[in-house]
Parts: structure tokens; C-alpha cells; sequence
């Protein structure tokens, strides 16, 4: 082709297939047809077809079977008579007739499999099945089944019973293949092929027998003649020409053949399952059910699309209140469904209705009808309706669902729409459920990125193809940095589709097993891959239940009925933590023979459910709080209010006696008789490894649990969708262009960014409806405390239990801060500058302000990495039309943070076994922090805390999560309720704690400096962290989590001697504070050196060997902190301890620099400080040598600085020192100093 448009013009864009049929050449094919028979002819054509069928069964011919069927059916068009051969086929000459079919043009017509190779259909057992390239054969399969034996319907029990033994027919003969073949769900992964795969001779052997079936069988299992005569094609029927459609082939109606010797061949086992189902509607069509059977589908089919549609969080709406009426028949199916809180998605699903319905094809086309024409129809009625009531086109999206069973349907539309709709079948809808269900508004989301697109050719393939490459592209269609998709047309090709399903199937692994209630079955689902526990797809009543699975046994953990709602969480906790002892236990329980196959262990609760959660120290045993009763393979054990508590343990030992003595319960049901528990001291050895965790939200409101602890996140659709904008806007203020941006002008860029960005939070934010605003906020800000104290608790427990989540649960908790940084900003920003507009916020739109203000927060902190100097990154304009920045830095930055996080996570989550730091307790502090405090705010730190917590008990007093009072009436309740507390106090420590409107958010005023509102700086006085109150005209609006977090944090500040202070008195006491602060650092330090025991260590030394530490002019040099000595290498280490915070700012890492290597004048930093100490012990050796009695020469001096946390400055202003932090002391780093 020489241009895009001769090759538009073959294209066919409703109908691939007659694309295929323009470019291909069908009778060069034909004569390579005809010379392939002719040879085939020479040989027993039976043992040939049976070869070519068993082609179908290698992974990589999954597509090819378009060239196997139209060989085997071109070889069915001659007449039984004309094949008189007996000689079989040598290897070699199949291999070079196969080759030969391998190179027709018929190939062109192969497209990448967009199937499962194998599936899981259930009926009364879990059989595979091999799918090919034909349609959804296995959901329409599973879904015919369902409709016929687990739900009501009126058929006869002969259709049912002869449609029964068709299915199990076809079931047996390829899970038979598929076991033999050792294929299953766990194998599956996508495998390509140019060429035909064909196997060594052995392995075909093997293959040929597993598409050969005994005659017999299908005698004994059907016993229809007139069934039996239903599955044989003949030869002499057909013709070549008909036979090389790369379509449908006749013997896929009738997909088996005779061989003779009582054996049939089956041509192609992938047919099998769109064959039954076909062969299910021809006889529910002799019955008299065809219309009802098909319609039962349909509907089912639909049900099974709404189902799908509400996991990924979209709910009906109630159309008649819109004034619309829904179309909806046996081919024509609508809903209105919605889109957060204020837009809406219509779902149209066009059916096939068996309208003609042929008995001698499968794979047909549905005969036009009135679908194009209707649709244009209904789209225009939606679009009037919904705009009458106020509701945009930007906000509506349309989703087509395609349902069909073999027949292609076609559809098109010449109504405009805002966004493109995309078309999907039941079994891609399901899918994307499965994959996106904790991705809210995925679809919408992906609808208006792929309408950004430049208009090409539309998919004639699966939608998944293009979700794929969007969801691998960080939920974008930004595929590098070179392209551009909205300037140039991107064209998706087939194959990335099956990647999709496969991960779907592989993350739900759906099957079926045996139920805890006797006689039944059900359906789980995967619920932990690691230690293959699943869970039940639909409960019947409201339970909790798992299952663990093992090579010998299934065991279920479940619950009765849940009544209350207290139960629930006492339930889920007991069946979770028994799954998990129990799968872990997986080496200890698989050496063992079961008398059953299956046990169930039944969880009761007894006694009061409040007692449960009482916090009290147990010293029982364990077992003597349970009662156990057992009927062969059922096992009852009823648990009192002692048994949970004694769990909530500093340890898991109560979990290890716990899963011992469930053990002993499993072995009494073993051949052996019981099961030996030695191997439960490692499987128990980390301590931390502990699933029952107690929450003491009494002491800590921060824990107090949520009912509904999900909150809205930054999403990465908004974030991309903010770059592509911000990259434009750059281009098109002409001050750039593509290319590498001046070093000068990084710094410019950035702040061009920040301030395109903050002007649309501000257009965004000003015609906003208040109403319900800051309670969103606070509310979502509670969620945020909440599980990021939770996190923070459970960390070090959650690791030990799941370290193959590790990577995982760190990416939440990063997330979750994240939010945390936008939530907070946007909360500072509305209560400075509340919106007085009208339009009401939709969710998708809060989530794009979050972006903004995240995005906001992200190039501030790089404009100020550049202005510090700290990153030396090139800016680029990229031809993708985004700036662009190199990644090392950042990612060496990122190292550094992660430890310092993990590290963090580590020790705040241990203190029940972290050994206690020595730490002299600060004298008279109370009585000099109240009258600092005093001196500074006018109250006193006892007036601050009683306030504080005055607030929360009123708060308490409100189920709400955001509690609001009106002024007045609260500080009169703080003060009725606490006799040490006047008005006046109240209401100047609630004005310390609020955020208030102003005139600009940019200038706060005197006495606040502008940075105390830059959201990208930390300890700023005017953070929602230090002023988590709201006020609201006479309104205060807080959260109880939020509020007792920020006294904790002020207490911090204070330790940590990073609290802001204007007057002498609290300025003195945070110094002193630090001081102290940095002498119990110092005293831990050299405790920890000194018990490693193999060194010399000294501490705060002012002389040596009586000698002043001093310059020549007697003025001292400092302490040496702590002095270490290393006999062996004949050396001596002089630390510096430092007792830093971690820099989490560029403004922080520039402060720490300049204190730490940067002189000014006199005033020496550290690192020189420590330097002049470090000669004068040079220059004092002997004095050295003589004080700590080392003999012999060769002595060395070494200076290091130890530190609290990692000094981010070391690492990127190249400064060379020797930096060891706390956590990194032992004594293999202390020796290679």
C-alpha cells in the first residue's frame, strides 16, 4: 500500500472478516487445497485428520485451528470411497503437508487468541475445557448450564436430561485431554507462534489418543440413537471453496466422526463446547422451549452485565424520576446506571434472540435488524430527557454490551456523542470487574481517556486490547515520551486482550468444591494465592467462610449465621486467623492420610458479644476457654469471651496454642491417628508473626474503628490527564520548546507549573456549592488517620505474616500519605478561601482537585530541590508535548526515603517488644511547660490538653465523624464540664487550633510568614495538621482522629525542639528539651557501642589525659561525644552524635546541610567543629594512648558523625563524610568504619 488511504478503503470497519475476504487470495489457496488432498489420498485419512485435530491441543496453534479446520473439512468434501489407503502417514511427510498449509494465504486471516487456551466450566465438578478462538465458549456455556439445573424454569426433564448428556459428553472428553496434558488455570500464559507447532512424534501419539473416543462410551452416556446421529458428519458433503471460509466450517455442527473399529475421531476439540451449546437450542427448538430458553439467557446473561456494572460501583438509578421510560425485550436491553454522585452511564445490550437461528451453522451473522436506527434513537431520547434535568453530555457515558452465542451482531451509530461509546461482551465486562473492582469509576475514566484519542480505526477486535495497554500505561494512553496519542492516531492491534483475562481468571481462580452443608456445592473464589484460601462467591445467608486448600485435604473454617452486627468483626477475625495457621501449617498437614476428604470446622460464639471487647490480661489457657464437639468429619467449637481475648496477646503464643490444639483435632480424623506438632516452634518463632491485634481506641481515638474506612485517593487517570494539560501550557506560552530547558530557567518552569496549577484549583474550587464541602473533608481526612494509625500499629505484625505483600502494603502506606499531603491542603484552602457557587461537587471532580493539589505539592517540592541546589536533574520538553525530568536523583532520594519510612514503620509498630532506650526523666517539666505555654498563648499546656480533650468527649456525644458545634455553645459545654477552664482560655486555644477565612489563602498575615502555607513545607503553623478545626461562621467543624493526632504532634514538636516559638520562655525550655533530647541520644549511643563489648568506648569528653580539649588560644573545641577504640586495626573513632530529624523538605535538607558542613563566617558548622577536634587528637596521640593504655605505633584517628536518622545532605551535596545512623550501629559496620 502506498497510502493510509488505499489502505482505508479495503478496511471494512463493522466486519473484519470482509476485510480478510477483499486482500485475500482464495484460489491460490484452493490449488494448494487440492494438491494437499490429492496427497492425503496416498494415505489412512482417518489416522491423518486424527493428527490434524490433535494440533489443537498445543497452546501455541490456539489460532491456527482456522487453517486445521479448513483442512479437515476440505478433506470431508470428497466421498468415502475416493480414501481406500491404509498406510499411515511417516512423520516427516505430515510434518511437510502441514508446513504447506502453514504457508497459504489463508493465514492472513489469524489473529492473536483472545480466549483462555483452557477454562473451567462447573457442572456437579470442575471440568476444562478448550476454548480456541470461537466466542465466550465457556461463559456461554456456564451460563446455559446455570439456567438449566440451578435455576427454576419449566423445561421437561427429557430436554433436560438429553441436554445433560450432551454437556457431560463434551465436558468429559476435554477435561480427559486437558488433565492427561497436565493443562489447568495455574499454567495459563500467553504463548505466540508465527508457525505451527507440531510436536515430536511420541507427544502427537500421545495427543492423537486424547481425540479418539470409544464408540461405546458415547453409546452407554447418551442412549439417543437420534442424539447419536446428531454428532457424526459424513464425507461427500461440501466443497473446497466453502471449506477455506476462515469463519464456519459445517462439521463444527457436528463435530465428531466414525473411524470404524467402534472409534470416533473428534475434529476439533476447541468446537466442543459452542457445539453442546448450539446442539442445547436445536433441541430445546424440537421441544417447543428455543424462545424461552433463549430469553432465560438473555436475561440471565443481563443480569450477570448488572452485576458485573455494581462491583465496579455503579448502582441503578431511578429512571422514572428523570422522566424516562427503558426500552427492554428479548433483543433490547437499557439501564440508567450511575457515575458517583452526578453523572450517569447508559448501558444498552443488544441480544441475540435466535431471530433465524440456523440449524447448520454456529458461527453466523445476527440478520439485520432495526439496532443501528434504534440506538440513534435511544441516544437522542436519553440526551433530551437527561438534559432537561440540568445534567450535561460531558456527564453522560454509554457503554453497548454485545450478547451473543457464535452469531456476530453489528451495530453502528450517526449520533454525536461526547464521548465515543465502547462495546463490550459479557465476558470482557466481567473481567474488567474482576481486575478493576477497587478502581471506582474505571470505566467512565477509561471512556473519556480513549475519547481523547485522535479518531482512527475503530477496534475490530476486543475492547481489551486497548484497556490493556491503558491500564499497563498507568491508567493512560501515554505510551512513551516520543508519542503523543491526542496529536497522532494510535492504532491497537489484537493480542494484549488475553493477558487481561488471563490475569481476571488467575486472580478469581473461580471453581467448583464440595460445601460445608452436606449434599451441596459451591462456587469460591481466590481470596490468598500464597496460601490458597478461598472464599464463597455468594452466601446464601450473611456468614463468614474460608476455605484452605491442600493436596489432601479441603478444610473449611465458617461461621453460622450472623445475626448482629458486633458479630461480624468477631467472626471475619476468628475464620481469618484460623485459615491462615492453618494453610501455614501447610508442611505439617500434607504428610498426612485423611480419613475424608473434606473437613468443616464450625466457629460459635457464646456469651455476651460486649465481653469480647473487653481489654483485660487473660492468664488462662487457652483451650480450657472453648468447647469442642465433633461428628466424624463436622467440628463444633464454641468459643467464650475468654478464648478471643486471651489472643489479643503481646505475642502469638495464645495463637500457637490456638492452632495446636486444632491440630490435635485435625489428627484424631487421620489414618496415623494424630499429627505431630514439632515444626510448630519455627513456624512460630517470630513473635511479630500475629493476626489478632486489640485496638485501644479508649486511649487512642485515633483507632476508634469506622464503619466504612474506604477514602477517595489521588488517581493516576487525573494526575496523567493534569501532565498532558500542563505540558500544552507550556508549549503554548511560547516561552518554551521541546528540547532541554536552561538550568537557569528549571526553577522559572517549575513555578510556571505551580502556578498554572493553582489557578485551576481556584477556578475549580470558587463556583463550588459549600453545602457539605468541609464535612467531605473532615470526613475523608478521619478515614486517612484512621487506617495510617492502623498501618502504623500493625506494620512490623503485618510483614512478619504476609512478607510477599511487603512491597505492596508499602505502596499503601505511601498512598495513603499522599492523600493525607492533598486532603490536607485542600482543606487548608477551602476554609481560607470557602466557595460561594452553586454547582455541586461531584466525586470525580473532588478527585480531580485532589490530583491538582497533590500535583501542586510535587512540583513545589521539585522547584525547590533545584532552588536548594540539591538536584542537578535536566528539564526537558519532551516530543510527547509533557516535561519531563530524569529519574536517577529522584530515585536515589526515593532509596533513601523508603528505609528511613520503613525503618520508622518498624519501630513504631514494635513497642510491645522493642527493648525500653535509657531515658532520665526530665524534672519540673509540667510546671515549666504550663507557664512557658502561658507566657506565649496566654493558657497553659494543662489548659491546652484539657480543651483538647474537652472536644473530643463532646464529640463523642455525636455518632457523626465530622462533629459540629456551634461556637458559643461548645466552649460553654468545655467549660460547664471542666472547673479549671474559663471562656476566655477556650477560646483562645480554639482560635490556635482553627483554620480561618481570609481574604488571600497566598498571605496570611502578620504574624505568619508566607511559607506557613505552602503545603510542600513541613511544621507550618498554619497546617491543617496543627489546626485540624475548621470554623465556619459560628460553626466548628473538626474529627475527633484528626483533633488528638495534632496534640500528639504538638507534644512532638516540643520533644523534638521544632516547635515555633516567638517569646524567651518557651524558646528556653524547647532548648533545654533538645538539650536533654541530645544527651539521652548520646547515652544510648554509647550504651549500644559498649554492650557490643569487643571495643574500648568512652563518652563526653571535655580533657585527655588531663588535658583541655583546646585550641591554641585555650578557647574549647567540645566535647568529643563518644570515643571508640578498635585494639585490632589499631584505630581510634571520634563520633559526633547528632540526634537530627529526618529532612523530609529541599528546605529541611538545605537547613540540615548548612548546620552540618557549612561555615558562615565565625560561625564553624559541625562537620568543621568535629574536624578541629579530630587534629587536636591527632596532634595528641600520646596522650590518647596513655589515657586508654594502648601500646605500640601505627595508631590511626578516624572522625564520624552517628546519627538519629539518615542526613539526606551527605548523599547529594557530595560533602564525603562518614555518616553511621543508629539503627545501622553494629558491630560489623562499627568496624569497617
Amino acid at each position: 500500500m502506498d497510502t493510509y488511504d488505499e489502505f482505508e478503503e479495503l478496511l471494512d470497519i463493522g466486519d473484519s472478516y470482509n476485510t480478510f475476504n477483499k486482500l485475500y487470495d482464495k484460489p491460490g489457496d484452493y490449488k494448494k487445497m487440492q494438491f494437499i488432498i490429492n496427497e492425503v489420498k496416498r494415505y489412512d485419512v482417518f489416522d491423518f485428520i486424527s493428527r490434524v485435530s490433535a494440533l489443537n491441543l498445543i497452546p501455541e496453534n490456539q489460532n491456527k485451528s482456522i487453517l486445521f479446520d479448513a483442512l479437515i473439512e476440505s478433506l470431508l468434501t470428497l466421498n468415502r470411497s475416493e480414501y481406500n489407503s491404509s498406510i499411515k502417514i511417516s512423520s516427516g511427510k505430515f510434518r511437510k503437508i502441514i508446513n504447506q498449509l502453514d504457508k497459504m494465504n489463508l493465514k492472513m486471516s489469524l489473529d492473536p487468541a483472545e480466549t483462555l487456551f483452557v477454562e473451567n466450566v462447573m457442572f456437579y465438578n470442575n471440568y476444562s475445557i478448550f476454548t480456541g478462538i470461537n466466542y465466550l465458549p465457556g461463559y456461554c456455556l456456564q451460563m446455559m448450564i446455570d439456567i438449566l439445573f440451578l435455576q427454576k424454569n419449566n423445561f421437561h426433564v427429557d430436554f433436560l436430561k438429553s441436554a445433560s448428556k450432551l454437556i457431560c459428553l463434551v465436558l468429559n472428553i476435554s477435561n480427559f485431554a486437558a488433565t492427561e496434558l497436565g493443562y489447568n488455570l495455574e499454567g495459563l500464559k500467553r504463548l505466540e507462534a508465527n508457525n505451527i507447532i507440531i510436536p515430536d512424534n511420541s507427544k502427537l501419539k500421545h495427543m492423537v489418543q486424547l481425540v479418539i473416543v470409544d464408540d461405546n462410551y458415547i453409546q452407554n452416556l447418551i442412549e439417543d440413537d437420534f442424539l447419536i446421529e446428531e454428532l457424526y458428519s459424513t464425507f461427500g458433503d461440501g466443497d473446497i471453496e466453502t471449506a477455506l471460509n476462515a469463519e464456519q466450517q459445517k462439521f463444527f455442527t457436528k463435530p465428531f466422526i466414525k473411524v470404524g473399529d467402534d472409534k470416533t475421531i473428534v475434529l476439533n476439540i476447541s468446537v466442543l463446547s459452542s457445539f453442546v451449546f448450539h446442539k442445547i437450542i436445536w433441541l430445546a427448538d424440537k421441544y417447543g422451549y428455543k424462545e424461552e430458553l433463549i430469553n432465560a439467557y438473555n436475561v440471565s446473561v443481563w443480569k450477570d452485565c448488572r452485576k458485573s456494572l455494581s462491583i465496579l460501583g455503579h448502582k441503578k438509578i431511578k429512571e422514572k424520576d428523570l422522566g424516562i421510560d427503558l426500552v427492554e425485550c428479548s433483543n433490547f436491553k437499557e439501564v440508567l446506571l450511575n457515575v458517583c454522585n452526578n453523572q450517569i452511564m447508559i448501558i444498552t445490550c443488544l441480544c441475540d434472540d435466535g431471530k433465524d437461528y440456523s440449524e447448520d451453522m454456529i458461527f453466523d451473522m445476527y440478520p439485520v435488524d432495526h439496532f443501528s436506527e434504534l440506538l440513534d434513537k435511544r441516544i437522542s431520547y436519553f440526551y433530551e430527557k437527561l438534559s432537561e434535568q440540568g445534567i450535561k453530555q460531558e456527564d453522560i457515558f454509554h457503554i453497548i454490551i454485545i450478547n451473543s452465542f457464535g452469531r456476530r451482531i453489528m451495530a453502528g451509530m450517526n449520533t454525536k456523542c461526547f464521548y465515543r461509546p465502547i462495546a463490550l461482551n459479557p465476558y470482557d465486562l466481567r473481567c474488567i470487574a474482576i481486575n478493576e473492582r477497587s478502581n471506582s469509576v474505571f470505566l467512565p475514566r477509561y471512556i473519556r481517556s480513549k475519547s481523547k484519542l485522535q479518531s482512527g480505526v475503530p477496534n475490530l477486535f476486543s475492547e481489551l486490547n486497548s484497556i490493556e495497554i491503558y491500564v499497563n500505561s498507568d491508567y493512560s494512553f501515554y505510551l512513551n515520551d516520543d508519542f503523543n496519542p491526542k496529536n497522532n492516531a494510535l492504532y491497537i492491534a489484537p493480542g494484549d486482550s488475553i493477558d487481561y483475562i488471563i490475569r481476571a481468571a488467575k486472580k478469581e481462580k473461580r471453581h467448583l468444591v464440595e460445601s460445608y452443608n452436606e449434599g451441596y456445592f459451591t462456587e469460591v473464589i481466590l481470596n490468598d494465592e500464597t496460601r490458597n484460601i478461598y472464599t464463597e462467591l455468594a452466601l446464601g445467608i450473611p456468614r463468614a467462610s474460608l476455605l484452605a486448600k491442600f493436596k489432601n485435604i479441603d478444610i473449611w473454617i465458617y461461621s453460622g449465621e450472623i445475626i448482629e452486627y458486633e458479630e461480624l468483626n468477631l467472626y471475619f477475625s476468628i475464620v481469618d486467623a484460623i485459615s491462615y495457621w492453618i494453610e501455614e501449617c501447610r508442611g505439617i498437614i500434607e504428610n498426612y492420610n485423611f480419613v475424608f476428604d473434606i473437613i468443616k470446622l464450625q466457629i460459635k460464639l457464646s456469651g455476651k458479644l460486649k465481653e469480647y471487647y473487653y481489654s483485660v490480661e487473660e492468664k488462662n489457657n487457652w483451650i480450657d476457654m472453648i468447647s469442642i464437639n465433633k461428628n466424624e468429619n463436622d467440628i463444633l467449637l464454641t468459643w467464650t469471651p475468654n478464648a478471643f481475648r486471651l489472643l489479643n496477646y503481646k505475642d502469638n503464643s495464645n495463637e500457637q496454642q490456638m492452632i495446636g490444639t486444632i491440630l490435635d483435632i485435625l489428627g484424631e480424623l487421620t489414618i496415623e491417628g494424630n499429627i505431630d506438632k514439632k515444626q510448630l516452634e519455627s513456624i512460630f518463632r517470630n513473635h511479630f508473626k500475629k493476626k489478632f491485634f486489640s485496638i485501644d481506641y479508649l486511649n487512642n481515638p485515633c483507632m476508634k474503628p469506622l464503619v466504612d474506612s474506604n477514602f477517595h485517593k489521588v488517581k493516576s487517570e487525573d494526575e496523567n490527564e493534569l501532565l498532558d494539560d500542563i505540558g500544552s501550557r507550556v508549549l503554548a506560552s511560547g516561552k518554551w520548546t521541546y528540547g532541554i530547558v536552561k538550568d537557569e530557567d528549571r526553577p522559572t518552569i517549575s513555578n510556571y507549573v505551580v502556578a498554572y496549577l493553582y489557578g485551576l484549583l481556584q477556578e475549580q474550587v470558587k463556583n463550588l456549592n459549600p453545602k457539605y464541602l468541609v464535612e467531605l473533608l473532615c470526613y475523608d481526612l478521619e478515614k486517612i488517620m484512621y487506617n495510617l494509625v492502623l498501618f502504623q500499629n500493625r506494620y512490623a505484625y503485618d510483614v512478619a505474616c504476609y512478607p510477599e505483600k511487603r512491597e505492596e502494603m508499602f505502596g499503601d502506606f505511601n498512598e495513603l500519605n499522599k492523600v493525607s499531603r492533598a486532603l490536607k491542603f485542600l482543606a487548608e484552602y477551602i476554609a481560607a478561601c470557602p466557595p460561594n457557587g452553586t454547582k455541586i461537587l461531584g466525586e470525580w471532580q473532588y478527585e480531580k482537585l485532589l490530583a491538582i493539589c497533590s500535583l501542586i505539592i510535587e512540583w513545589a517540592y521539585k522547584n525547590d530541590l533545584f532552588y536548594y541546589k540539591i538536584f542537578n536533574t535536566p528539564v526537558e520538553i519532551l516530543k510527547s508535548d509533557r516535561v519531563g525530568m530524569k529519574q536517577e536523583e529522584f530515585t536515589k532520594l526515593e532509596t533513601i526515603n523508603i528505609k528511613v519510612r520503613e525503618d520508622q514503620l518498624n519501630y513504631n509498630s514494635s513497642s510491645d517488644f522493642r527493648e525500653r532506650l535509657p531515658y532520665e526523666a526530665f524534672p519540673n517539666i509540667d510546671e515549666e511547660l504550663n507557664a512557658a505555654f502561658l507566657d506565649e498563648y496566654q493558657f497553659s499546656f494543662d489548659d491546652f490538653c484539657n480543651s483538647i480533650f474537652g472536644m473530643i468527649s463532646y464529640g463523642d456525644n455525636n455518632n457523626s465523624e465530622v462533629k459540629k458545634a456551634d461556637r458559643s455553645e461548645l466552649i460553654y459545654w468545655i467549660v460547664q464540664n471542666n472547673t479549671s477552664l474559663n471562656s476566655d482560655k477556650v477560646e483562645k486555644i480554639i482560635q490556635y487550633i482553627s483554620l480561618t477565612k481570609r481574604n488571600d489563602f497566598l498571605k496570611p498575615g502578620r504574624p505568619y510568614r508566607p511559607e506557613d502555607v505552602y503545603p510542600w513545607r513541613f511544621n507550618r503553623e498554619l497546617s491543617f495538621t496543627r489546626r485540624p478545626v475548621i470554623i465556619r461562621e459560628n460553626e466548628v467543624i473538626w474529627g475527633n482522629r484528626q483533633l488528638f493526632h495534632m496534640l500528639k504532634f504538638t507534644i512532638d514538636l516540643i520533644y523534638e525542639g521544632k516547635l515555633k516559638t516567638r517569646k524567651k520562655k518557651l524558646t528556653t525550655l524547647i532548648g533545654k528539651v533538645s538539650n536533654k533530647r541530645g544527651d539521652d541520644f548520646n547515652n544510648q549511643v554509647y550504651s549500644k557501642i559498649n554492650e557490643i563489648g569487643t571495643f574500648v568506648v568512652d563518652k563526653n569528653l571535655k580533657k585527655i589525659n588531663h588535658k583541655n580539649i583546646a585550641d591554641e588560644n585555650g578557647n574549647t573545641l567540645g566535647d568529643i561525644d563518644v570515643l571508640y577504640i578498635i585494639p585490632n586495626r589499631k584505630l581510634i573513632v571520634l563520633s559526633e552524635v547528632k540526634d537530627f530529624n529526618f529532612s523530609k523538605s529541599p528546605y529541611e535538607m538545605d537547613l540540615e546541610y548548612q548546620k552540618m558542613f557549612v561555615d558562615k563566617g565565625d560561625k564553624k558548622c559541625f562537620a568543621t567543629k568535629h574536624r578541629r577536634r579530630a587534629l587536636w587528637v591527632n596532634e595528641h596521640l600520646e596522650d590518647v594512648k596513655i589515657q586508654y593504655g594502648l601500646e605500640g605505633d601505627g595508631w590511626s584517628i578516624k572522625d564520624i558523625f552517628i546519627v538519629s536518622e539518615a542526613i539526606i545532605s551527605n548523599a547529594f551535596y557530595d560533602v564525603g563524610a562518614t555518616i553511621v545512623t543508629y539503627g545501622e550501629m553494629t558491630k560489623k559496620r562499627l568496624e569497617s568504619i
